[in-house]
């Protein structure tokens, strides 16, 4: 076998991510996603209306972290990362790939 043949080609899909709020108050959410160089990166801390939906957040990696509250409730995180010198829970979300490339996150609020 060839080099080309047993190395895993890099995907040319790119994914949308959106964030959608379905909660009654506003949603405060902090993403770290892969840019499309390739750099993992954090958006900068959004602040999401009720019954709107985020801009669109572009990568070709099938997953992505975020940290959201919604008044002061966070929600659940299983990874911790640092964003401006203060660590944060974050989880993991895997965008199903055999389906659309657009992705919408949606939260529900209890």
């Amino acid at each position: 076998t060839t080099d080309k043949q047993t190395t895993k080609a890099k995907s040319n899909k790119y994914y949308s991510i959106k964030i959608e709020n379905l909660c009654n108050s506003n949603l405060t959410y902090l993403i770290r996603y892969k840019d499309i160089k390739g750099n993992w990166v954090f958006s900068d801390w959004q602040t999401l209306k009720k019954k709107k939906i985020s801009e669109i957040y572009t990568t070709q990696e099938s997953s992505f972290y975020i940290c959201a509250y919604s008044g002061n409730i966070p929600s659940e995180g299983n990874k911790k990362f640092a964003f401006n010198g203060k660590e944060y829970e974050f989880k993991k979300v895997e965008i199903e790939s055999e389906k659309s490339s657009e992705f919408t996150m949606k939260f529900n609020c209890k």
